[in-house]
């Protein structure tokens, strides 16, 4: 096994974990509301997913990848001439597809920025942070994310978006 199939393996793993948390079902709904999984642990397996989906699919087998954590950009970027992965997102037109990969990319610098590096008052799903305008630490596993950046709500149009676009990569591969 190789890089490629590594990074490609363990970010399935992620986004099977991931779909624990984001329901899709009425059953998986109440699996969520009776474990009350805060959304931080849903945001940090998207991120981390994300992160893992994009690397493999910018590397080959023999190539380790760089040890980034914004690759998601650059993937949807490099993905524009990908004639397997405009299929699996049900595209025939090249334009078309290219418009859609470009209506990601707001969605997936806001995902990137969930990294726990970089920027203190960023939000992040891993890490306590401070918080300058309400003078307070804020802990992840309380604080609700899409109230403070409706992107981040799993019912938004633009993350259902992300969600079935990387759910289309992992089909495209299997």
């Amino acid at each position: 096994m190789g890089w490629r199939t590594a990074f490609l393996t363990q970010a399935r793993s992620d986004f099977d974990m991931l779909r624990l948390f984001v329901p899709d079902h009425e059953d998986d709904e109440k699996f969520v509301k009776r474990y009350n999984i805060p959304e931080c642990h849903k945001l940090h397996y998207l991120q981390m997913c994300a992160e893992k989906l994009a690397k493999g699919f910018l590397t080959d087998e023999e190539t380790k990848p760089l040890t980034i954590h914004r690759a998601l950009v650059r993937f949807i970027q490099a993905a524009k001439l990908h004639k397997g992965l405009m299929k699996a997102c049900n595209y025939q037109n090249v334009n078309f597809f290219q418009k859609y990969l470009k209506s990601l990319i707001e969605i997936a610098e806001t995902v990137e920025d969930l990294v726990p590096l970089g920027a203190a008052e960023r939000l992040k799903p891993e890490y306590p942070w401070y918080d300058s305008l309400s003078n307070t630490i804020v802990i992840p596993a309380i604080c609700n994310y899409g109230q403070r950046d409706r992107r981040l709500n799993f019912k938004d149009p633009k993350m259902m978006k992300l969600m079935n676009f990387i759910q289309a990569c992992f089909q495209m591969i299997e």
